[in-house]
């Protein structure tokens, strides 16, 4: 698996740019617009087609001034088509994603009420872009089946005349098109191709990526020697349920995962104190380092009661980066005892 990038050429002018052939992607797609530098920047619009030839389009998103998206769709073609033109040059668009290649297939709708063959889709991918394209009347609806095709159940539906994509996680063996309510004149015969395409990076990282770790009864004691100085909690720990985490050390959850992710830590902590009326402070450490937008503080009336507290740290993570439990005390020196804690890791593809 790898990055892969292309330019969606646009013209300086109103009007479409080339079709560029993206079938090597997978699902997950970033495109950016930088614009013309102009005052008055063209609005951009991405279209995409399923069809081989390339002729059937539909909008996906449009830009009214230079940006970013990140989409998810399954498509064989891309390009840019230029809008609100008041000159400046063209401006410049790119599209990047992972090879992970689309696989299609074409659904064949009836020329009237009623259904079309069911077609075999079991090679497609989970993820699945469905488009429908040309002039009809009636309701065009795409229905799934697990049993070879003996019975169907609605997936996705068309409203009349209302043509473009939509997109579903669906597991199906065979697909087919109905159509109902059409009646009376040219009925019209909608074009409806499918398109199936890994998206990687969400099964390798928040698929597989989390993990548990609790903290052993009875606590261990961890002292603060310096006020507001935030050490390490030292209790000892286990690691459970994991995949893509691990724990090498006590104390210590490391994301394992193959590619950088968002990575969300919480610790549900009890505690008690060496001291009466101190205000202590938890914190994510995250590679030895304090995550102060995590630092939650509270006050310990009596040190000998059990109090709670909830930590939270939502960051970027590098593989091999790791998240620990830190502590300080704001009054000054004193033990603080964590006697049950546990912290869970879990990881979201960006």
């Amino acid at each position: 698996m790898a990055a892969i990038f292309n330019a969606l050429p646009a013209p300086a002018a109103n009007g479409s740019g080339a079709a560029v052939d993206v079938s090597a992607y997978g699902g997950k797609k970033t495109i950016v617009v930088e614009g013309n530098g102009s005052s008055m920047e063209p609005f951009v619009l991405i279209e995409v087609a399923l069809d081989a030839a390339g002729v059937n389009w539909s909008p996906l998103t449009m830009f009214h001034r230079p940006g970013e998206v990140t989409v998810t769709v399954a498509c064989r073609w891309m390009r840019a088509t230029v809008a609100n033109y008041r000159g400046g040059g063209a401006p410049t668009v790119n599209v990047g994603g992972e090879d992970d290649s689309t696989v299609f297939a074409t659904l064949v709708a009836p020329a009237g009420n009623g259904d079309g063959v069911g077609v075999d889709v079991s090679a497609l991918p989970t993820f699945k872009t469905v488009q429908v394209t040309d002039a009809f009347k009636g309701c065009v609806t795409i229905e799934v089946s697990n049993d070879g095709g003996a019975t169907y159940s609605l997936a996705m539906a068309f409203l009349p005349n209302t043509p473009g994509i939509q997109s579903a996680e669906l597991v199906g063996q065979f697909m087919r098109v109905n159509r109902s309510g059409v009646s009376g004149g040219s009925v019209g015969l909608p074009i409806v191709t499918v398109a199936g395409a890994p998206v990687l990076s969400n099964a390798l990282v928040q698929g597989l990526s989390y993990g548990d770790m609790h903290f052993h009864d009875p606590g261990t004691l961890t002292p603060v020697p310096v006020a507001t100085v935030f050490v390490k909690a030292a209790n000892v720990s286990h690691l459970h349920d994991a995949s893509g985490v691990s724990m090498p050390a006590d104390n210590r959850l490391r994301y394992d995962g193959a590619s950088q992710a968002i990575v969300i830590v919480i610790a549900a902590l009890s505690f008690k104190c060496s001291a009466n009326n101190q205000v202590l402070g938890f914190a994510i450490a995250i590679n030895g380092v304090v995550n102060t937008q995590s630092i939650i503080r509270t006050k310990i009336t009596t040190g000998t009661d059990i109090q709670a507290v909830t930590v939270v740290s939502m960051v970027r993570y590098n593989p091999g980066d790791y998240a620990e439990v830190w502590l300080t005390d704001d009054t000054g020196p004193s033990n603080v005892t964590i006697d049950h804690g546990n912290i869970t890791m879990q990881a979201f593809a960006i």
